[in-house]
């Protein structure tokens, strides 16, 4: 009875498969995520080094600030 309670339960499959599944799709979301968050925060610094450049108004710093942003 249990047995066919999981199926119906799982589709077809087990809990543990069930498990299983549940875990890959949180270790792909989390890497998607990172990937996400990583871009945010180079965009982020990148914007921080413009803002820098365009208040600077000697030309040799904001030559520096554009090679360290590159």
């Amino acid at each position: 009875m249990f047995e066919e309670f999981e199926q119906k339960l799982t589709n077809g499959s087990s809990l543990k498969d069930l498990g299983d599944e549940w875990e890959r799709i949180n270790t792909q979301a989390e890497m998607y995520y990172d990937n996400i968050n990583g871009a945010y925060e180079i965009e982020k610094l990148r914007n921080k080094y413009i803002q820098s450049i365009d208040n600077t108004k000697d030309i040799i710093a904001q030559e520096r600030l554009t090679k360290l942003m590159n």
